[in-house]
């Protein structure tokens, strides 16, 4: 993930999305994957994002 200043398109931070840290810059990513693989199982995962994606439309 970069981060993109939108006034001057300027990089002013990376973080990496894949890496799993409780750094600042990665706790979020590490955290939305530790509630959506641990604590869901695989099948609820994929319904939960059918109905998002139909919600949406």
């Amino acid at each position: 993930m970069v981060f993109i200043d939108p006034f001057n398109a300027v990089m002013i931070g990376e973080c990496n999305s894949k890496a799993f840290s409780l750094a600042p810059l990665n706790l979020m990513p590490s955290l939305f994957r530790l509630h959506r693989y641990l604590l869901l199982d695989k099948t609820v995962a994929i319904v939960s994002g059918s109905f998002s994606l139909l919600r949406r439309w």
